[in-house]
């Protein structure tokens, strides 16, 4: 019984994960995701 329960854990613990890698690589090709989010000091890559 326990085991049963571990393992259905652990399929919705890798379910997560991989929704949230998707979630992750739609918003690297979203533009403006990026725009939003990226670091606006340009003087460190002088």
């Amino acid at each position: 019984m326990k085991a049963a329960e571990e393992q259905r854990k652990q399929k919705a613990r890798t379910e997560a994960e991989e929704a949230r890698k998707k979630e992750q690589k739609r918003l690297e090709s979203d533009m403006g995701y990026l725009l939003e989010n990226s670091k606006l000091d340009w003087r460190k890559y002088k």
